[in-house]
């Protein structure tokens, strides 16, 4: 709802003298305006002024009411949850009508379109995946999306997926959450990536999309099949545990230079850039705040970097770089070898890779979601090309025996969440009740990308 909107029927029910008091009235508009900005911007470039322009209100007044902004973005949180959990009560109640026509994969199907109507919450979920570790209030609503996820596992396992326990319905649900949250909350990011630029077309896509990935697990787990699917993984670990790596790093930095005291100055800007940009959203980094990460006068690198743009771009490519070379070794001695020892192995280095140089996948998810109002600087545009290149890169070591077009969606998916486990760890580390950094995690992660994801590249494989 607009500030006009907001306004003239807050007017309206004065003049008839009927409804909620002026109090109400108030609160009811800075939850609405706050709703707007919290969909729009991550937590931490959100300000309270602005909810309070939009809704026609003086800043403190929202202090008086709400308190802190932590306390208002949880109030909104609120209001998503119930969102979330209303749209899925109303689901489950029209699939109890008729038990006998519930098919996972089509269920599947319907869950997206309704994700696509009620699109609010997996905006909020995109814009604040990457919020910054160890900042006060830095994952506001997280117990609120635990608790949506505890309820919705438990309708999966009474509704849809009567064969499935709990841990293999959670680690679908996992999957399907973040998938559609990807799709709906950074919608803009994936359509330009994709070339698809009609809202129809897009919504089909993701609908097939989640459909041809998603779909074999589903089916599986509501046939009773679970069972099958956890040896999958476990023998997809003894593979993966066979593999002694590669060695991959970074860049080749090539023989030694000398270099001079402003490429010295410049190298230090780009290293404090890179940490701030890969913890911080666009709007929310600063350039004072890069000199103070780097310990330096934050004016000099206006002498190198003009603006915050241009330094931002600077830092994509220096980390992209190094990322795509790293991505192009992943697949060697994986020729001729079975689809699934394939899948293990190139998971496996992807993710020690991915975890233990995180930064590009930083930058990439504390953006994705603002990228419809970025997209015209050229770092943004970089984001997206670079994206669309690991996509082809990782592509080329892809087994031949499934069609081309499927195999591209299906890698478009699986890459997509290893960016988010990876560059954005904390959010759904702290989901699981773990830490990102931790064993636990990693091997999670790893478990349930081959237990979602194996079945459907089996059966594009023509081996399921």
């Amino acid at each position: 709802m607009r500030k006009n909107d907001i306004l003239q029927t807050s007017r309206t029910c004065e003049q008839e003298g009927y409804g909620p008091s002026k109090g109400q009235l108030t609160q009811e508009k800075i939850l609405a305006a706050s709703r707007q900005i919290f969909t729009e911007y991550p937590f931490h470039a959100a300000s309270l002024r602005t909810i309070g322009e939009i809704a026609g209100v003086r800043h403190p007044l929202i202090v008086h009411y709400f308190g802190s902004k932590a306390a208002l973005f949880e109030e909104v949180a609120r209001l998503l949850e119930a969102e979330i959990l209303g749209v899925a009560s109303g689901f489950i109640n029209a699939l109890e009508d008729d038990r006998s026509r519930i098919i996972p994969r089509q269920t599947l199907e319907t869950f997206v379109q309704y994700s696509f109507a009620h699109p609010d919450p997996f905006k909020a979920i995109m814009l604040n995946l990457g919020n910054e570790p160890g900042v006060e209030n830095a994952l506001p609503g997280l117990g609120r999306m635990v608790h949506v996820r505890e309820k919705a596992t438990q309708v999966l396992c009474d509704h849809i997926l009567g064969g499935a326990g709990m841990d293999e319905a959670d680690m679908f649900l996992f999957a399907v959450i973040l998938s559609v949250a990807h799709f709906v909350g950074a919608q803009a990011f994936h359509s330009q990536v994709l070339g698809i630029s009609d809202e129809k077309a897009y919504q089909k896509w993701v609908c097939d999309n989640l459909a041809l990935v998603l779909g074999p697990v589903a089916d599986a787990l509501g046939q009773g099949r679970g069972n099958d699917l956890k040896l999958l993984v476990e023998g997809a670990a003894s593979l993966a545990a066979l593999d002694t790596g590669l060695g991959i790093s970074p860049r080749n930095p090539g023989p030694e230079t000398k270099i001079t005291k402003g490429e010295r100055t410049r190298v230090r800007i780009i290293a404090a850039a890179r940490k701030v940009f890969a913890t911080n959203a666009f709007n929310a980094a600063s350039i004072r705040k890069i000199g103070k990460t780097g310990k330096f006068d934050f004016t000099h690198i206006h002498h190198f970097y003009p603006s915050k743009e241009s330094l931002f771009e600077a830092v994509a490519r220096d980390v992209f770089e190094s990322f795509t070379a790293a991505a192009r070794q992943w697949g060697q001695g994986l020729n001729g070898l079975p689809v699934e020892q394939v899948f293990a192995i190139y998971v496996k280095r992807a993710l020690t890779y991915c975890f233990d140089h995180g930064e590009a996948l930083g930058i990439l998810m504390h953006n994705i979601a603002q990228f419809g109002r970025f997209k015209t600087l050229s770092g943004f545009e970089y984001l997206a090309a670079a994206h669309a290149r690991i996509c082809e890169i990782v592509g080329n070591f892809m087994p031949r025996q499934a069609p081309e077009e499927s195999i591209r969606s299906w890698l478009y998916t699986i890459i997509t969440l290893v960016y988010t486990f990876t560059g954005a760890p904390l959010y759904p580390a702290r989901m699981m009740g773990t830490a990102p950094n931790s064993d636990y995690y990693r091997q999670r992660i790893f478990q349930m990308l081959t237990f979602v994801f194996v079945p459907s590249l089996l059966e594009m494989s023509g081996e399921l």
